[in-house]
């Protein structure tokens, strides 16, 4: 090999230009730029959320616990260590101008916040915005308040007979993320006056919480939690650090990054497709070069070194414009979302993803572009000479080899720098499968159309002969539109069916109101004044009333609760206080899988119905035991059955339902669940709110539209991401009609010869390539169907109920543009004289 010789045929070929390369290059610029501004973005967020930890859990260290205040020692030990802030979070009705809505209420202290500033409209301190004012306390209100209440700057809100006057609005707080997603708008007071008006009193459902801001920044965060946690754990109260937050902040962005990045190798895996589609049509244009370089007695490394060299400093240059496309996307994420941003972030370059990304791209190139190299510097000369490329030997095995372990260094990096090994193995697996399973589909639909071909007549033949033949366009076209389809039909599937369950499924099997709350000896009389403002109290379908009560898991099997040991798909149900209520006759929708139900009358030992996959969670079965604290008291009860729970229906969906005979004298409240036509719930709300004024309304049909509002703006964003590999499909498409165009000028010639019309070529060139796009796109959507309904089944727990309407159209359109790339084709071809077609096919 000489390589000095290689590197001047390779600088003289790239001054004589680039021509053909332009698919190539946009193929390897777009997957690239995909994978640069995940990893940038990614890399973003991290260093804004480390720089900001503290800021959003509150402090360094944080304690909440659930109806109940924070013991006195806790608050006297934290206090000498450093500076603490107590605040308390709650669930309130609130009346403005006649208008009565749930808000969440939060009382903070003159300490509160521990650091960052609370930004109000107008701009005013907090302790001097909250103090009172000539015998009435003020408060600052989220912008929803205002909006839903008609109210404005300086009106008067009430709540827990209390009255407020609402002097600001809040602009933003620095640990707005605390309170997660709001089932209603929030509202800051005074904490002092949230203690004074009862709120936290026996009986409330209220949150406590203590932040600590430690004097020694080097404090040592994991042990004071492990100190404190065996000391507070029976009481209930959770412990997070700002370590343990920056730990909940990775995985989301892990589990983004990985999606994101994904999506970028998989574009840059049906560009390449593009890219060894552009070699190869590079290479024969070079036969003559190449012939020649061979008949002076260069020998084949030397060429292959030469070809490769020109194919890397494209990729390279591609790469790099790929890596500064991606290298904007913090600048653009800061540009136009900047203010929206939950995180305070600065756009900046990021080398590491940026160099990733390229190395990527340079490793895809290599990988595809190494068969059409080895098939070009081993052919004879004679054969390079006679101007023919096609029927040659196969791709040396040399070259096959190198490819296949690119190819593994490819995935092989992929997995290891990505954040999620596991999830990142598992999704490139599956854009691998689907490539490989569609490049195969392709040459065994080729093998079909030459086998059929022989059978049938007319325009149908000549479509079949085409696709059947060696310049049959299935190799290249149907793996780059079905893998495209294919991630854009999971995406699809997924997405039309939560749209489907947030918009419409949920509004109809879910209660439209919840109402908590009520006094346990008023029952009836809350049914009755239901029933008279329009609900249908009788049918069971659309009204329920249940005792309500919370109570902690401590205990199973006679054996103190061990954390660990439950699943982590049901450690919902002992991470804190969980719902509990208690019923003679089982629930209609219930369905038991084991144990039997107790009698109407039972009185004997407590005993429990448990939901089947919480108790396999928690590894239990009937005739287990469970101890729960209640109240301060310990109870345990015998497992009777297992059930069934519709989450997504409507009934008494609580996983742990207690028998009668225990939990009466705890006189807990109860709750109404009812479902009402839409014009009838502001009457209802009215009626029971006057009447049961320390009630508290949950409208979950309008947190259900306020939640499909904020699916629908990350829908976009996620079908922005999954279109990024179809684009990739698209170009390599392009990439694939321009060659055909190229090919089959002769055979457009030759049809037009034999008295063939141009519409009946332009018919027969559109079957063909409609053909594949209907193999495609059919193999596409049988290899999404499954991990669609694996995602929505077991993953999101939903139903499935796929939108087939939507994933038709995304089919046809694929089919259709399939077809009309080979009608294009053919305009193209026919555009050449025959006789200029067929005198270049003999020279």
């Amino acid at each position: 090999m000489n390589a000095g010789l290689a590197l001047r045929i390779a600088g003289r070929e790239l001054r004589a230009g680039t021509r053909g390369f332009v698919v190539f290059l946009a193929c390897l610029t777009l997957g690239v730029a995909a994978i640069a501004a995940a990893g940038s973005a990614s890399a973003m967020f991290r260093q804004g959320v480390a720089g900001e930890l503290s800021r959003i859990l509150g402090g360094d260290l944080s304690f909440s616990v659930q109806r109940a205040s924070l013991p006195d020692d806790l608050v006297a030990e934290m206090g000498s260590a450093g500076q603490v802030s107590q605040i308390a979070d709650i669930n309130v009705m609130a009346s403005v101008n006649d208008i009565r809505r749930l808000v969440r209420l939060r009382g903070v202290d003159p300490a509160y916040p521990l650091l960052g500033t609370v930004v109000t409209l107008p701009d005013r301190s907090l302790p001097d915005l909250l103090a009172p004012q000539d015998g009435m306390a003020g408060a600052a209100a989220d912008p929803d308040i205002f909006r839903v209440f008609n109210a404005q700057i300086g009106d008067r809100i009430e709540l827990a007979g209390r009255v407020f006057e609402l002097r600001a609005e809040l602009v933003s707080e620095p640990d707005r993320l605390d309170l997660g997603f709001d089932f209603a708008p929030r509202l800051l007071v005074a904490l002092d006056i949230v203690e004074g008006a009862g709120l936290m009193s026996e009986g409330s459902i209220y949150r406590s919480g203590l932040r600590v801001l430690f004097d020694d920044e080097d404090a040592d965060l994991a042990a004071l939690a492990a100190q404190w946690t065996p000391r507070l754990r029976e009481q209930g109260v959770n412990i997070t650090t700002r370590d343990d937050l920056g730990d909940q902040f990775d995985d989301l962005l892990d589990n983004l990054s990985v999606f994101l990045a994904v999506a970028g190798l998989a574009a840059l895996l049906a560009g390449g497709l593009g890219v060894a589609q552009a070699v190869s049509t590079f290479l024969s244009t070079r036969t003559g070069s190449i012939a020649a370089l061979k008949a002076l007695g260069a020998d084949g490394a030397t060429i292959r070194l030469a070809y490769l060299l020109q194919i890397l400093v494209l990729a390279l240059a591609g790469s790099l414009l790929g890596a500064a496309l991606g290298a904007l996307a913090p600048i653009a994420l800061v540009q136009g979302f900047g203010d929206a941003l939950p995180i305070p972030v600065q756009a900046g370059i990021y080398p590491g993803p940026l160099a990733l990304a390229v190395l990527f791209g340079m490793l895809s190139a290599l990988a595809f572009a190494l068969p059409a190299v080895g098939r070009a510097r081993a052919t004879p000369p004679a054969a390079l000479l006679g101007g023919e490329v096609r029927g040659q030997s196969a791709t040396p095995w040399a070259e096959r080899i190198a490819a296949v372990l690119t190819g593994l260094v490819f995935i092989a990096l992929a997995v290891l720098f990505s954040p999620s090994p596991l999830v990142a193995g598992v999704m490139l697996g599956f854009a691998v499968v689907v490539f490989l399973l569609l490049w195969g589909a392709a040459f065994g639909l080729r093998r079909l159309a030459a086998g059929l071909a022989h059978r049938t007549r007319g325009g149908l033949r000549l479509a079949l002969t085409q696709l059947g033949g060696p310049g049959s366009v299935a190799p290249v076209a149907a793996p780059a539109l079905g893998l495209g389809l294919a991630l854009l039909a999971v995406v699809t599937l997924v997405q039309h069916n939560l749209v489907t369950q947030i918009r419409d499924t949920a509004p109809a099997n879910l209660p439209s109101l919840v109402i908590a709350q009520i006094p346990s000896d008023r029952g009836d009389e809350f049914d009755r004044i239901a029933a008279e403002a329009g609900a249908q109290i009788t049918d069971a379908a659309r009204y329920r009333r249940a005792p309500a009560l919370l109570g902690r898991i401590t205990g199973l099997k006679g054996e103190p609760l061990d954390l660990e040991a439950v699943a982590p798909s049901e450690r919902w149900l002992v991470d804190g206080e969980t719902r509990l209520t208690y019923l003679a006759r089982m629930p209609p929708e219930a369905v038991l899988e084991a144990g039997e139900w107790w009698p109407e009358d039972y009185a004997g030992p407590p005993l429990v119905s448990i939901e089947g996959d919480a108790a396999r969670g928690l590894g239990l079965g009937v005739g287990d035991s469970v101890t729960f604290r209640i109240l301060g008291r310990e109870i345990t009860a015998e497992i009777a059955s297992l059930r069934t729970i519709d989450w997504g229906g409507f009934g008494v969906n609580v996983a742990i339902i207690f028998a009668p005979g225990t939990l009466e004298a705890a006189n807990p409240t109860q709750t109404v669940l009812l479902r009402a036509q839409p014009e009838f719930e502001d009457a209802i709300a009215r009626a029971v709110g006057s009447a049961f004024p320390d009630t508290v309304i949950y409208r979950v049909r309008e947190r259900l539209q306020a939640a499909a509002e904020v699916f629908a703006q990350t829908t976009v964003a996620i079908n922005a991401v999954a279109g990024v590999v179809a684009l990739a499909g698209a170009l390599v498409m392009l990439g694939a009609f321009a060659a055909a165009a190229r090919r089959r000028v002769t055979d457009a010639a030759l049809l037009k010869t034999f008295g063939v019309t141009p519409a009946g070529v332009l018919a027969i060139f559109a079957l063909e390539f409609g053909l594949v796009g209907v193999m495609a796109t059919l193999l596409a959507l049988l290899l999404a169907i499954p991990p669609a309904w694996y995602v929505m089944t077991q993953l999101v727990e939903a139903v499935w109920a796929p939108d087939w309407v939507a994933v038709a159209a995304v089919s046809a359109v694929a089919i259709l543009s399939a077809a009309a790339g080979g009608a294009l084709v053919a305009r193209a071809a026919l555009s050449v004289p025959a006789a200029r077609a067929l005198n270049s096919a003999q020279s």
